[in-house]
């Protein structure tokens, strides 16, 4: 089969330039028995809730419609219209600055964070060897840890660094995911390597679990290092305290019951 490259001028020249678009587990649900086209980002062994999809769509200046299987000839393969949609990409992006350093936040002051941002399709660029490549040069490094927690952002740090510095870059990250006002991508981070997604670092399940309970208002314990108090804290988000919740605390985990603020607050 081959990609019949008339057809898919013609759908250029009717709805716009034809991108990858990164979306969320849930949303990929919702809109796939419609016939919107989407497959998964990731092709191994990973539990479904944390993969997100990438859909396809024609980009028609102020907003995207989603491209649909009957949109589609039948003689065109999804390589052959991944590849095209790679390419425009490539050319969207060329327009940024490309990676920049960044503090990702107050406590990552000394961990070196490279960033790309300033363009929609910013997220995008993980689908790119290519331009993933260059971060590998930007960090002098063959392993990247990466993450794509919300729409028009990538992050990128060097997959070798120490315990502590990853662990900050996690919580960086789950922070961008769960409090960006952009669109929610994924919360996982992923392992490069030449440029492209080979897995994803494993042991960041539970923080995503724990963030996810306290926003919900349930109540967790946060176990302290074995070489400091090793003791363990209940928490729960100060939001959705209830008189209950607070005595339950006062009754069963003594001492004192402690309120954390930002400085700003």
């Amino acid at each position: 089969k081959f990609l019949d490259m008339s057809l898919l001028m013609s759908y250029k020249e009717v709805h716009g330039a034809i991108f990858p678009l990164l979306k969320s587990n849930e949303w990929a649900e919702q809109v796939e028995p419609e016939g919107t086209i989407v497959t998964p980002f990731f092709s191994g062994t990973i539990e479904p809730h944390r993969n997100p999809f990438v859909a396809y769509c024609y980009d028609m200046g102020e907003n995207v419609s989603f491209l649909r299987k009957k949109d589609l000839h039948d003689d065109i393969e999804m390589e052959s219209l991944h590849l095209q949609s790679l390419d425009q990409l490539k050319v969207a992006l060329a327009d940024t600055t490309g990676w920049q350093q960044l503090n990702f936040d107050e406590d990552s002051e000394d961990l070196e964070v490279i960033v790309l941002s300033g363009n929609y399709y910013c997220s995008e660029a993980i689908l790119s060897p290519d331009i993933m490549r260059r971060a590998h040069n930007k960090l002098n490094s063959n392993l990247l840890a990466v993450s794509i927690p919300a729409r028009g952002k990538i992050f990128a740090i060097d997959g070798n660094v120490v315990e502590e510095s990853f662990h900050r870059f996690v919580l960086a990250s789950l922070r961008q995911y769960y409090n960006s006002d952009a669109t929610p991508i994924s919360s996982v981070i992923w392992k490069v390597v030449d440029g492209k997604v080979v897995g994803f670092f494993e042991g960041t399940e539970s923080l995503e679990d724990a963030i996810e309970d306290v926003r919900q208002g349930k109540m967790i314990v946060i176990v302290d290092d074995e070489d400091r108090e090793n003791e363990g804290d209940l928490m729960i988000a100060a939001e959705k305290a209830t008189p209950e919740l607070i005595n339950f605390m006062a009754r069963f985990g003594r001492g004192l019951i402690c309120l954390t603020l930002t400085e700003k607050r």
